[in-house]
């Protein structure tokens, strides 16, 4: 018996809450993530969310477990394009490291290193007087150089062209991810330009200038910018062929990346854009967050690859890790997010800036069901107030700062925040309202040796496909593509894989994919 068989058994005998522990395992609303980059996650907490980002640190069985508390979770492993100068022989001291390429923690460290170390792809800058510096984002971290214009070594290679096959190799399978997602996922370097955030670590210096070509002088912005996002553009697609469709890429920052399925909007929102007029206390950026040039609205809900998995992401401090800071501010915050979040297609995260916190908040627990359109913006006592509509309840949300009375139709909502409410069905059980994907057990299961049949329901007219997905969740057998007629439609499985092969005995998942994230799933066994 496999160890995947293992994991599977083992975790049996858990309650059915235990076992299905994420909220909306159908994909409906609200949808969650969590972001945990601790060397050692809570599995157990970390299962709750539709997608949880675990750091490159975090052992393989972490992932496993996961996916067996939760087969319907998406697991994202985090590389980055930078390593930590005490990751390996640097020539300062060390304050840890430098590290094996075994050791359980920082073995990819240590790898990423030697990489960059023996290949001469560092990042530089240099200063006003042309003395060189590594290039970096904050202290104690070294950016390798992705430009295109990254020196090639004795093979002719770049960093951008074999980073693609690192991660995949060292990472992805060995994680048995879903996916990935890119610590520092810009699409330039240049707004570092003067103002680098290494100039406490060793070999850095904030006051320097980006030179990716590495000829002593500093490149002009506008080239830095292009010949970085070329480069990430190469590892993408590399990552994107090795992968396949399904694979999930993400990443934080602003970024434009096509080959992405989508972007976190990092301490929303007041970290990009300018302020929204007063009465804003919080310096809230709202209407850029949502509506600017890469707005959550306006651009990220066409922008990338299908399926789409944008994030808003409310930083704060205090709490423990895993208990919310309970203070009224920070739940109008988290609250505001929340709607604004609701008001697309997007995940809510929450974190204390440190990004190894388990918070889970009682709104998660309700169960909205599926958008009935897109959000809209209604005038109530001359506020604009945004609202969205759900087959089992409604978003609204305040981006002023001018409180709103209750009224016939509306609820109270005060300047600066949302309500976000269950209009019907049992709060704790999920609702099977219209429009809702579902996924027969697959008949017979065990499957016999002629097969086995699915029996599924898509809306009409819902673009959908049929998958079979071993148990790390990459696909055997897509069976079928197409649109739902709202009525029962069925798919066969054979027992063979898209290349023809005969798939071996084991516990198999069979899904239903649909538009917006949305999707059904059953455990399929194959004893032949």
């Amino acid at each position: 018996m496999t160890r995947f068989a293992i994991l599977i058994l083992a975790v049996a005998g858990l309650s059915f809450a235990a076992r299905t522990a994420c909220a909306h395992p159908d994909g409906s609303y609200p949808r969650t993530m969590n972001l945990d980059w601790s060397n050692n996650p809570d599995v157990l907490r970390n299962s709750k969310y539709d997608i949880v980002s675990l750091s490159a640190r975090a052992t393989t069985a972490k992932f496993d477990s996961i996916k067996a508390l939760n087969p319907s979770s998406l697991r994202l492993v985090c590389p980055a394009w930078y390593d930590y100068y005490y990751a390996g022989p640097s020539g300062y001291t060390q304050t840890m490291g430098p590290f094996a390429t075994t050791d359980p923690y920082y073995g990819y460290d240590r790898k990423f290193w030697d990489l960059m170390h023996d290949n001469n792809w560092w990042c530089w800058g240099v200063d006003s007087a042309g003395t060189r510096w590594h290039g970096t984002a904050f202290p104690n971290m070294w950016l390798g150089n992705f430009s295109t214009k990254c020196p090639r070594n004795g093979q002719g290679q770049r960093l951008c062209d074999v980073f693609g096959d690192f991660v995949v190799d060292q990472l992805v399978t060995q994680k048995n991810a879903d996916g990935i997602f890119l610590d520092q996922l810009w699409d330039g370097p240049s707004w570092l330009n003067g103002n680098m955030g290494g100039g406490t670590t060793p070999g850095t210096f904030s006051k320097s200038w980006f030179d990716l070509d590495a000829n002593g002088v500093a490149d002009i912005p506008d080239s830095s910018d292009v010949w970085w996002k070329a480069g990430i553009e190469i590892v993408l697609h590399r990552v994107r062929q090795r992968m396949g469709p399904n694979f999930i890429i993400m990443g934080n920052a602003q970024h434009h990346y096509l080959e992405a399925n989508g972007a976190m909007h990092e301490r929303f929102p007041r970290l990009f854009g300018s302020a929204d007029p007063a009465p804003n206390p919080y310096n809230y950026k709202w209407q850029w967050a949502m509506f600017g040039p890469n707005g959550y609205l306006s651009s990220w809900q066409t922008l990338f690859a299908p399926t789409r998995r944008n994030l808003i992401d409310s930083e704060f401090s205090g709490g423990t890790q895993t208990l919310f800071p309970n203070t009224s501010a920070h739940q109008q915050l988290f609250r505001f997010n929340l709607g604004s979040t609701l008001l697309g297609d997007g995940y809510i995260s929450l974190n204390s800036g440190s990004y190894n916190c388990t918070y889970w908040q009682p709104e998660y627990d309700l169960h909205l069901g599926w958008p009935m359109g897109p959000a809209f913006p209604t005038v109530i006592g001359g506020v604009t107030i945004w609202r969205r509509n759900f087959t089992s309840g409604e978003a609204w949300v305040n981006p002023t700062g001018v409180a709103v009375a209750a009224g016939a139709t509306n609820p109270a909502i005060g300047g600066w925040d949302a309500v976000i409410r269950q209009t019907s069905g049992t709060i704790g059980v999920e609702p099977s309202p219209s429009g809702s994907i579902r996924l027969a057990a697959p008949r017979p299961n065990p499957m016999s040796a002629a097969g086995t049949t699915l029996s599924f329901m898509l809306a009409s007219g819902e673009q959908a496909s049929v998958l079979v997905l071993d148990l790390r969740g990459r696909t055997v057998r897509r069976l079928w593509t197409g649109v739902g007629t709202g009525e029962s439609q069925v798919a066969t499985w054979d027992g063979r894989s898209d290349q023809g092969w005969i798939a071996p005995a084991g516990v198999y998942f069979a899904r239903v994919e649909g538009e917006a994230g949305r999707s059904s799933e059953q455990k399929l066994i194959v004893t032949h």
